[in-house]
């Protein structure tokens, strides 16, 4: 690799059981990223791996440690720098990597169309292959079949260990060239030769394209999870994995595919005929069969390369748990056998006497995992002495056993924290706020719920409610809550059944305080010492106490429809939240009390401007699709996983990688800000630049980033950017007094027109309307559709220097042209004038300053809307 554009020494973490970190050399150059042995492994050119970047993402793994990781599709790599600075480098020099990568698969023509096309040569492909209507737009990557979008909905629901989806359009930059000849290799036709061999169609007909979802679901489940009418093949498992090492050395993915199906196991070594130690993936890739490897590697193949390490039975993700227990073998007749076992991930594998590799248990498809103090099936004499640990997947039941009940305990623990139900708050998959992401996602699913008619009270049927629980259960990270496919009422129950399944309920260990506090009399007293007690919550349990009362204070809003105030939701929710767990504990109605309380006072309590906030939400849905569609068209180094986005922000002259989620304020990110920037609390703000930089504004702590994310994308502002400068607008806004609540601000403004000329126009602002009149013709704008800024394009010749610029920030506005509207005032005062009024319909306070707190306390006690921005300690 000459002149990469980033090279240098780095740490790596191995594979071997140890876990430890070598020095290896690393270079990253025109969308490859290779590592070496050392430098000199690197100027001979001879890399240990070589990793493409098309399907690449690096983030931060261990700030404090300076750890990054390199992610692809089928694995995980750990690096670690010296310095941060050095970290954020080699973040930056990938992502640059990505957007080559996926720079040069637009340039070889790897538009959607083109995709589509390609996939279509198969002619089978063309047809979708479960309903067979025309022209599917999705595939199952890992079954090697073409769907229709409907379809493709069913697939989703089997599960990620059954089914893989990715769409034809979206997800174009995903797919590479031996993808693509794995759907010619096998394509519906030879798929369906298989999933439909025993299919009669006069007894169980195929859905038609417009048939209804149940029967679409009834016939996927069918053919795909259960297998009704595979032509599954009746052999040993050692025979099935012996013909499944001969078939990847050959262009026959059809028969791969057959054996993967009936058992194979794509992980397998033959230790005595093959000393090299391969696993199929890499006897494929030895021999040159590309679409073969692929195909492998989309079925759960170890990507492990033998000069990488000679031990390719361990992924590079650290042991959670290692250990002897006894297992029982597969048969009935089979006795219990010591096995060396280690826990990876959600991977438990364990290993026979001579600690070679026998199997493995992926915790996708873990079903249940329990302790019994006995086994039924165990004859042993001595099984009294054992205690017994039972794995139930959705294929079999594993058995292992143990005689000290504390080491066993150790293992269900371990297992347990696989799964998000009864798993403690901390151990969870959270978003970057810190919320649990199974309640995110309910929460979000459910924002246009709320009017829902007993929507917490009315419980959902038990068996999708458990069906539901199992896919969170089995990997949260893939789980989509739709309205085609999921019903309000089960994700209600499902949420209500987390809550009181966690071992330390959200509020436990503050039930005493909180309790004591809310029987205050004083009502003034109980609000402060309530708010007080909230803001000393550790930094998890304040963010998702503070999402989920703030979800509850929308469906309290909606009672009049939903008969479900904040009363009903207090006595529903109070236990739930607020659960000690003790033996014997009886309800408390201070539990309702504080929740009821909670809801009623929640703006002022957590700070939030409701109204303001509610149109956000509204505005913040459209921007993500928005940037979503804009990201997709062009090679973009930002880009979305879980609905986070990267944000490049500058500071004199150094660049800062932000990351955000799609539902966070300025105000959330400020303090990371700062900190990443090196800088104390003062006067700063984060200033956004259009247009080369000839419009500029401060964006306001309470804006949504990603809405801004969307403005630095869209194709007329290009050439913009966010940079920290000084806060200087304070002084400029700090001289106005509030308008009273129905004055009207008026007078003339000079307004740019095309080619170049300037009409004088009477100018009104009343409440959130801003009207312009010109040849007796009145335009009204609705200020909370724009954004102004200071400044206008230069070549638009203004009469004076005292320019403004309103940009509409809707993205349903009808044309591009009607983005910008450019004003011009007689000098400095006059424009300052309008900025306030204008600033004011949207923000009502001009807070701009970056600041590393966010904590609010009481304008008037009774005025549960009121609150005034402090600096104080907010926890983190």
């Amino acid at each position: 690799m000459n002149s990469p554009d980033k090279a240098g020494l780095l740490k790596k973490q191995g594979n071997s059981r140890l876990r430890d970190w070598k020095s290896r050399y690393c270079a990253v150059k025109d969308g490859t990223f290779c590592y070496y042995e050392s430098y000199e492994a690197y100027c001979i050119a001879t890399p240990i791996n070589s990793i493409y970047c098309g399907t690449l993402k690096a983030q931060i793994s261990d700030r404090a440690r300076f750890k990054f990781e390199v992610i692809v599709p089928y694995r995980t790599y750990y690096f670690m720098a010296q310095t941060e600075s050095e970290m954020m480098s080699w973040i930056e020099a990938l992502n640059k990597a990505v957007a080559a990568a996926l720079t040069d698969l637009k340039s070889s023509g790897s538009t959607a169309k083109e995709l589509i096309q390609r996939i279509y040569e198969e002619p089978s492909n063309a047809y979708c292959a479960d309903c067979n209507a025309p022209e599917p737009k999705w595939a199952s990557i890992n079954l090697g079949v073409v769907v229709c979008i409907k379809c493709s909905g069913s697939h989703r629901d089997l599960g990620v260990h059954i089914s893989k989806v990715r769409s034809l359009e979206l997800d174009v930059k995903a797919w590479t060239d031996d993808m693509v000849s794995v759907f010619h290799k096998i394509g519906n036709r030879r798929a369906n030769e298989y999933f439909e061999k025993t299919l009669d169609t006069n007894t169980y007909p195929r859905p038609p394209p417009d048939s209804d979802m149940k029967i679409r679901e009834s016939f996927i489940e069918e053919k795909y999870t259960r297998g009704s009418w595979s032509a599954v093949l009746k052999s040993p498992v050692e025979e099935l994995n012996r013909q499944l090492m001969e078939v990847v050395q050959t262009e026959q993915l059809h028969k791969t595919l057959a054996l993967l199906m009936s058992g194979a196991d794509v992980k397998f070594i033959d230790n005595k005929l093959d000393p090299s130690r391969r696993t199929p993936y890499l006897m494929a890739l030895a021999c040159g069969q590309k679409a073969q490897a692929q195909l492998l590697l989309l079925n759960d193949a170890d990507p492990v390369l033998p000069q990488d390490n000679n031990e390719p039975t361990d992924l590079d993700i650290p042991v959670d748990l290692e250990g002897m227990l006894e297992k029982k073998g597969p048969n009935a007749i089979q006795s219990y056998k010591k096995r060396k076992c280690v826990l990876s991930g959600k991977i438990l594998k364990y290993y026979d006497d001579h600690d070679s590799y026998k199997n493995e248990i992926d915790m996708h498809k873990l079903v249940e995992v329990e302790l019994a103090e006995s086994e039924q099936a165990d004859d042993d004499r001595n099984a009294d002495d054992y205690h017994y640990l039972r794995i139930r997947t959705d294929t079999r039941t594993f058995l292992f056993r143990e005689k000290d009940r504390n080491y066993l305990s150790l293992w269900y623990d371990a297992l347990k924290a696989t799964q998000v139900f009864g798993v403690p708050i901390d151990k969870q998959p959270k978003t970057q706020n810190g919320i649990p992401l199974l309640i995110h996602k309910c929460v979000i699913f459910l924002e246009n719920k709320i009017d829902t008619e007993g929507i917490y009270r009315i419980s959902g049927v038990k068996t999708r409610i458990e069906k539901l629980r199992l896919t969170f259960n089995q990997n949260i990270h893939e789980v989509t809550l739709s309205d085609e496919h999921h019903v309000t009422h089960d994700v209600t129950s499902m949420l209500k059944q987390y809550f009181r399944e966690l071992p330390v309920s959200l509020l436990g260990p503050w039930n005493l305080q909180l309790t004591e506090a809310v029987q205050i009399d004083d009502e003034t007293e109980r609000l402060y010492q309530i708010q007080d007690l909230i803001y000393e919550l550790p930094g998890t349990e304040f963010h998702t106490l503070k999402f989920v009362i703030q979800h509850l204070y929308y469906v309290a809003q909606q009672q009049s429809v939903n008969k479900m105030g904040s009363e009903n939701l207090g006595v529903i929710f109070g236990p739930t939240l607020m659960s000690t767990h003790e033996v014997g504990s009886e309800f408390n109605p201070h539990e309702y009390q504080l929740i009821t309380t909670l809801i009623d006072y929640f703006p002022w309590l957590f700070q939030v401007n409701v109204e303001l906030e509610a149109n956000k939400g509204k505005e913040l849905k459209l921007a993500e699709a928005e940037l979503r569609k804009i990201m997709s068209n062009i090679d973009a180094p930002q880009g979305s996983v879980e609905n986070s986005w990267i944000v490049e922000v500058f500071h004199n002259q150094n660049s800062l990688n932000i990351k955000i989620e799609s539902g966070q304020t300025l105000r959330d990110v400020s303090a990371e800000i700062l900190y990443r920037a090196k800088l104390a609390d003062g006067d700063y703000a984060l200033h956004e630049f259009l247009c080369n930089g000839q419009l500029q504004r401060p964006v306001h702590l309470s804006e949504y980033l990603l809405n801004t994310t969307v403005t630095l994308w869209e194709e007329r502002v290009q050439r913009s950017w966010l940079a920290i400068d000084y806060n200087s607008i304070k002084e400029k806004l700090k001289i106005f007094e509030p308008p009273p609540p129905d004055s009207i601000e008026q007078g003339s403004l000079h307004m740019f027109e095309a080619k170049k000329k300037w009409r004088e126009v009477q100018c009104k602002l009343s409440q959130d309307n801003f009207t312009y009149s010109k040849l007796k013709v009145k335009t009204s704008l609705n200020l909370l559709n724009y954004t102004w800024y200071l400044g206008c394009e230069t070549n638009l010749s203004p009469p004076t220097r005292h320019c403004f610029t309103l940009r509409c920030v809707s993205p349903t506005r009808d044309h591009k042209d009607d983005m910008f509207k450019v004003f011009c005032a007689a000098d400095d005062a006059e424009m300052w004038r309008w900025l306030y009024r204008i600033n004011y319909v949207k923000f009502k306070e001009p807070d701009y300053r970056l600041v590393r707190s966010k904590r609010a306390t009481l304008q008037n006690p009774n005025n549960r809307n009121s609150f005034i921005l402090l600096d104080s300690r907010l926890p983190t």
